[in-house]
């Protein structure tokens, strides 16, 4: 596996990159694929911080609203990106979550778009 280094929503990261791969599989070239593209529209990442703290309102029962959140990382961590088999094209930014400790929260990303949030078994 890899590493990459990326600003995300202000601040500087190392995630590690995991690749969704039988025991007997190499890295499928969609896979590369995925990931590159994903790298190269990197502004999506950034662009998803109004959803997460969405996210992250509607799961503090009303403990916080999104607009209230000056600091997402009270909340949320990225820890790695993950890039699967299928579907194609598909990458999850996996973070540590405060409101989901045991599942974390998957920033799911298809296309070059948000694709959806949730806990990290929604890709897993």
């Amino acid at each position: 596996m890899s590493n990459v280094k990326k600003t995300i929503w202000g601040r500087d990261f190392e995630l590690k990159v995991d690749y969704d791969c039988f025991d007997d599989e190499g890295i499928l070239p969609s896979q590369k694929a995925a990931l590159d593209s994903f790298l190269a529209h990197w502004d999506v990442v950034d662009d998803s911080l109004s959803e997460v703290k969405g996210q992250c309102a509607k799961d503090s029962n009303g403990e916080i609203s999104s607009s209230s959140i000056e600091n997402i990382f009270k909340y949320v961590i990225p820890r790695s990106l993950f890039v699967v088999r299928s579907p194609e094209g598909t990458t999850a930014l996996m973070c540590d979550y405060r409101f989901d400790i045991e599942h974390g929260l998957a920033v799911v990303f298809k296309d070059g778009k948000l694709y959806k949030l949730g806990p990290q078994d929604i890709i897993l």
